[in-house]
């Protein structure tokens, strides 16, 4: 399949075009800013115009990785979840794309009780944090069009991202998750985009005995297995 990813010279981005170039599919890299890549690149600002039509086409499978751009502004961040999520999402729709991934984030659930066994159908309590409720709008407005039926969404919240290398100099923390696992599931996505239905959800984070939240569903639906669970 052909794979565009957004936001894709952030690290994330860098890590998931790999992982997904190996499991046997072509990329197609944008990002807001130029970045130097062995992949195809298109500079974009996920406008509402022809580039943004132009970035879609002949694409199967979007992963987009809400970015708010050089200044991450509050103004910046609830702009990259909705008018440009917009955009994509609906110039995805008119290229006739047939899944988009949006990567969102566990914080999303930070403020229940570290106690409680918080699953995929557990209801969102974002901050005021406007990154927070930037990704959360992102959400929004996937969800709507997959009500719709207008395209099949997955929506794949991540944990705290973090290399290994770099776990082992800090104190542990309960919501890690490594860089390559984070793109084994974005991966997995891609692989399954054919097989799933049109709107699921996903918690993705490490596999510790210590970890704040379940990844059942992630594991029975995209076979997902952390290498790094930082125990």
């Amino acid at each position: 399949m052909r794979v565009l990813i957004t936001s894709a010279g952030s690290r994330l981005g860098r890590v998931a075009a790999q992982a997904i170039n190996v499991s046997g599919h072509s990329v197609r890299l944008t990002h807001h800013s130029r970045f130097r890549s062995d992949y195809e690149v298109v500079q974009s600002q996920l406008g509402h115009g022809k580039a943004t039509d132009r970035l879609v086409k002949d694409i199967d499978v979007v992963v987009h990785i809400p970015d708010p751009g050089p200044n991450p502004t509050s103004a910046a961040w609830i702009d990259a979840g909705t008018r440009r999520s917009y955009n994509l999402y609906t110039a995805a729709v008119n290229a006739g794309v047939q899944r988009l991934i949006y990567i969102s984030t566990l914080d999303l659930f930070t403020r229940y009780d570290e106690d409680m066994v918080v699953s995929e159908s557990w209801r969102p309590l974002p901050s005021t944090d406007s990154e927070q409720m930037g990704i959360y709008l992102g959400e929004f407005v996937g969800e709507e069009f997959a009500q719709e039926k207008r395209l099949a969404v997955t929506f794949l919240r991540l944990g705290h991202l973090v290399k290994a290398s770099d776990a082992k100099k800090e104190s542990y923390d309960p919501m890690w998750l490594e860089f390559s696992d984070a793109a084994q599931a974005i991966t997995a996505g891609v692989d399954r985009s054919s097989d799933m239905s049109i709107f699921q959800i996903f918690h993705v984070q490490s596999a510790s005995p210590k970890a704040r939240f379940r990844i059942e569903a992630a594991r029975s639906a995209l076979d997902f297995n952390p290498k790094h669970n930082f125990v």
